[in-house]
């Protein structure tokens, strides 16, 4: 079983190998894992994407890689919609002819945030920006195109790798007594290593599945509890001082959507229902509290060495 990579220098990506390597020798799995990053295969370059998979030929083809600029996203249009869409239709017409199996990394901006309620799988999808426009249509390419495949929505990533909120709020941390952070917008963080562990998890259980297996399909997998930003932000810095990362701890001052504009449209509502993919597969919602401080001993170690 050859495993593929794509956007393996990413948050999840950079995870993904030695997830993929616990998960799967631990399960006594034959295989072998390509981790590609984007100056391996550049994914909005669709001719060197094709010839990319088919020089390499993988039986699962783990996609990391999305545009992720959401606010960029509103007038980079055309370049948001290759990444996320057309070059996912690649992969799964190459799933198609070559009998490859898909595994796709989707996210809470498919919905428009309304309600209090957690998204189910099944609930309507209707995004509120470019970004979530652009993911839905990778979605949507991928079911009516391959049906060996595995759509993974998640939200509020973060990990040692790469740039997100976690590294923002301790950066911002070293020069401010005090912060403003949204507190209107609810979900759960997710970390990347739980993310990879999970998708580890999927193949697992999937490597031997048929194509008329009613498990393909798509499903949610997110951190617990729920919390706002402005929370978040107050865990991820109550946290950080106890482990000496920081000197003090900023006061935060929760302020509402409208007090923060930008570009795109957040949803104000990211709860994920998880409970599908642990039906299916019994595996668990991210702890997020432990993963957070899993994180920044990480990040500690990294800074001390």
């Amino acid at each position: 079983m050859k495993i593929l990579v794509l956007g393996a220098s990413g948050q999840v990506g950079s995870e993904l190998g030695r997830q993929l390597d616990d998960v799967l020798s631990s399960g006594r799995q034959n295989y072998s894992v390509i981790l590609a990053s984007r100056s391996d295969a550049d994914v909005s370059d669709l001719p060197l994407l094709k010839d990319f998979l088919e020089l390499n030929s993988p039986d699962w083809i783990i996609n990391a890689t999305a545009y992720t600029a959401v606010d960029a996203a509103e007038t980079e249009i055309f370049q948001a919609h290759i990444v996320n869409e057309t070059a996912i239709r690649v992969m799964a017409e190459y799933g198609v002819a070559r009998g490859s199996r898909l595994v796709h990394i989707s996210t809470d901006y498919v919905f428009d945030g309304s309600g209090e309620q957690p998204f189910r799988e099944a609930s309507d999808a209707s995004p509120l920006g470019v970004y979530g426009q652009s993911k839905l249509a990778g979605e949507e390419a991928i079911r009516a195109t391959l049906r060996q495949h595995l759509i993974l929505r998640t939200a509020w990533v973060f990990g040692a790798s790469g740039g997100n909120f976690v590294k923002t709020m301790l950066r911002l941390a070293e020069t401010r007594s005090q912060l403003a952070v949204v507190g209107d917008q609810f979900g759960a963080p997710t970390s990347a290593r739980a993310i990879a562990k999970a998708i580890a998890f999927l193949i697992l259980q999937m490597s031997r599945a048929e194509s008329a297996d009613e498990r393909w399909g798509t499903y949610h997998y997110s951190g617990y509890p729920f919390v706002s930003w402005a929370e978040f932000a107050s865990e991820i810095f109550h946290q950080a001082h106890e482990k000496s990362m920081i000197k003090l701890v900023p006061a935060v001052n929760a302020i509402t959507t409208e007090e923060y504009p930008t570009p795109a449209k957040r949803p104000k509502n990211s709860r994920l229902d998880c409970s599908k993919i642990h039906a299916a597969f019994g595996i668990e919602p991210d702890h997020w509290r432990q993963s957070l401080s899993k994180m920044l001993d990480e990040i500690k170690g990294v800074s001390a060495s």
